[in-house]
């Protein structure tokens, strides 16, 4: 059975169990696969950021290497359009964390260039990560058709994102033609990987890479579109909840932003989440936006962990790819 958002906000209460563990070890099984007892997972080797921004300096591969990336490690050319000025700061590019689960993370930089765990193009069920589409989609459609939100509907779309209320987005969701706003966002934000599920949008399938890339469109305004995508975008730096740390989370606001140091959220980082339960497995996915640089990073693992367990894994890739100092990316 799926409990994806079975109550009317986006509430995770399950207990840890085992809490997150972390360190540098070698995976125990091919990427992508389940794991056995304790096992580790390498989510992705050394992997170089193009560095463009001026007078902002990273230690990357040299060219040569980056025309021959490290065996378990991949460039990818971005579909989309991208921001043409990067902001790159200094720190590390690869992914280190003891797993025992499976993980695929994707880090988009302003240049368009992802990279990513050998598993970046696999799609998994993006359940509530999507609501923020599905608000942005409709106000864009709004402002198209020369109408404004009512205050009801503008309070629906503020819930379902900063508290992952699932009864405001199923109800935005169905004025905007339901599964129209999937196919939607795959044509608009030019996902690659990504597919509809006729009977609910909390299982659009949505690869690693296309989640970095849903955070690009929200982030460079294909998505909300001129007149309402800074209202989107600051209402994703206004996620409420618990974080990942003391407790289980619950709301919006835990995973990728309890990895990241304060002067790197305090310049306008959004957050969006999804999870679900199903046949004794728990999904946890996270999604980061910022200015030039979105961040996914998608869990699945045993239920008996907890939800804790894959908010802390998504706040640990984040740790290790963001920098505790300098600019965001």
């Amino acid at each position: 059975m799926t409990s994806e958002n079975a109550a009317a906000t986006d509430t995770l209460t399950m207990p840890p169990v085992g809490g997150g563990r972390r360190g540098r070890h070698r995976p125990s099984a091919p990427p992508g696969r389940p794991w056995a007892a304790r096992p580790r997972l390498l989510g992705g080797l050394a992997v170089g950021v193009a560095a463009v921004a001026a007078g902002v300096a990273l230690l990357v591969p040299s060219a040569a290497q980056l025309d021959r990336p490290p065996s378990g490690s991949t460039w990818h050319a971005a579909t989309g359009s991208p921001s043409p000025t990067p902001s790159v700061p200094r720190g590390r590019t690869a992914v280190d964390v003891e797993f025992a689960g499976t993980l695929s993370w994707a880090l988009l930089d302003g240049s368009g260039r992802i990279a990513g765990s050998q598993d970046l193009a696999t799609p998994v069920p993006a359940e509530s990560m999507v609501k923020v589409w599905i608000v942005a989609d409709y106000l864009r459609r709004t402002a198209e058709n020369g109408t404004k939100p009512s205050a009801t509907r503008l309070s629906q779309a503020s819930r379902a994102i900063r508290d992952g209320d699932t009864a405001a987005a199923r109800l935005l969701n169905a004025t905007s033609g339901g599964g129209e706003q999937i196919s939607r966002m795959i044509a608009i934000c030019r996902l690659t990987d990504s597919r509809v599920d006729p009977t609910s949008w909390t299982r659009t399938r949505i690869s690693a890479r296309d989640a970095a890339q849903l955070g690009r469109c929200i982030a460079d305004g294909r998505a909300a579109g001129p007149s309402w995508t800074a209202w989107v975008r600051t209402e994703m730096t206004k996620v409420r909840g618990g974080t990942a740390k003391g407790g289980s989370p619950r709301g919006m606001r835990w995973g990728i932003v309890d990895g990241l140091p304060e002067q790197v959220t305090a310049q306008g980082v959004g957050f969006a989440n999804g999870w679900s339960s199903s046949s004794g497995q728990l999904r946890v996915n996270c999604l980061a936006v910022a200015d030039s640089w979105s961040l996914a990073v998608l869990t699945r693992y045993a239920a008996q962990r907890g939800l804790t367990y894959g908010a802390e894994a998504c706040a640990e890739v984040a740790t290790q790819l963001i920098p505790t100092a300098g600019t965001a990316m």
